[in-house]
């Protein structure tokens, strides 16, 4: 992987750990002081990127991986892939 390539992947990782950090914090932990239930735009809008982001570091991992495996193997990613991105867009309509 190419350093420009590695220190993108880094980014997104980084900017995901904070997305997924902060839901955590808003699905999990403020329920337990008494705040229950925060919904709006702004946090479909952060789980649909959150998901996009993990989607894009796992991706691009699980890719690494694909070089010199069986056809079943690539088939299968793909379609991981399709209904990953299948099940974030559908979180708007939820």
């Amino acid at each position: 992987m190419k350093s420009s390539n590695k220190n993108t992947l880094n980014t997104l990782s980084y900017v995901a750990l904070i997305i997924v950090a902060l839901l955590i914090l808003i699905e999990n932990v403020l329920p337990l002081i008494g705040i229950n239930e925060i919904k709006g735009p702004l946090i479909s809008v952060l789980k649909t990127v959150r998901n996009m982001f993990v989607l894009i570091v796992i991706g691009i991992s699980a890719y690494n991986f694909l070089p010199g495996r069986a056809k079943w193997v690539s088939v299968l990613f793909w379609v991981a892939i399709i209904v990953y991105v299948v099940g974030t867009i559908l979180l708007w309509f939820i």
